[in-house]
């Protein structure tokens, strides 16, 4: 009996040492994690987006319509939609051409550029860029300038509500 006894608190002072152990080494995870976290935090504070810039104030994911022009100045029906993961799909359809051939599907990426007031898509050639302002979607020449003119009204997408 007297060997029982001895067994028993055996086993609570290995099962303390096991605990007290275990509690340490969970206490020093938890402070590399919460060491980890504020070394993010300040990384994503260096890395600064203008407040005001369309990325950050404006609700610009969702599905953007409206006839663009096109070489042959008949246009082409454009349905385009932003998806919160940096993806897009766009649906063109070509008003000159014949039913069952007038149909293009682009997806892919798209990158806002450094001002995060505008996007680019990427497909496959060289990619389309938009300014991206409330509820619409301007489309940008090769520059990456807004088009001005007779064409400006022509080269806008509208938000779908």
């Amino acid at each position: 009996m007297h060997q029982i006894h001895k067994l028993i608190k055996v086993n609570k002072l290995g099962l303390f040492i096991l605990l007290s152990a275990f509690t340490m080494v969970s206490c020093s995870n938890s402070n590399n994690q919460q060491a980890d976290e504020s070394q993010e935090v300040s990384i994503i504070e260096e890395a600064t987006i203008d407040p005001q810039s369309a990325v950050i104030s404006l609700d610009w994911a969702g599905v953007y319509k409206g006839v663009m022009p096109t070489e042959d100045g008949e246009g082409a029906e454009v349905v385009l939609e932003l998806k919160y993961d940096l993806t897009y799909i766009a649906q063109y359809t070509f008003l000159s051409k014949p039913e069952g051939e007038n149909i293009l599907i682009n997806e892919g990426p798209f990158t806002w550029n450094d001002d995060c007031n505008s996007i680019s898509l990427q497909a496959e050639g060289k990619p389309t860029q938009y300014k991206v302002t409330e509820n619409l979607l301007y489309r940008l020449d090769d520059d990456g300038k807004v088009v001005t003119g007779r064409m400006a009204d022509v080269n806008v997408l509208q938000k779908e509500m």
